[in-house]
Order: structure tokens, then sequence, then C-alpha cells
């Protein structure tokens, strides 16, 4: 599935922990995050981090 998560500016997350748990902390709220999904939306993780999903 070749997908990696980067800030919005296209930069690595490699040795950047603080962004990487502020994405991974919403998935206590796994329903939330699966809506966005559904509806194609970012996850909630990726808007409070400034990351996103690109395909590579």
């Amino acid at each position: 599935m070749k997908y990696k998560a980067v800030k919005e500016d296209g930069s690595s997350l490699e040795g950047d922990y603080m962004a990487s748990i502020m994405r991974n902390i919403t998935l206590f709220i796994p329903l939330l995050d699966a809506i966005l999904v559904i509806i194609d939306k970012p996850r909630l993780g990726d808007n409070i981090a400034k990351t996103k999903v690109v395909n590579v």
C-alpha cells in the first residue's frame, strides 16, 4: 500500500516524535476517526499534528 505520513510542507516525520504522538493520540477515539475516513476527510490526528498521508 505504499503510503507515508509527512508534514504539510512535504518534509519527513523522521525523528519528530511529538508529531507522531499527536497523530496517534486520536486513535483512542476510533469512531470519530472512522467517520472522517469514510467521508473522505483527513483524520483528526492529521489535522492536529499538521500532517498528511501521501502515496509514494
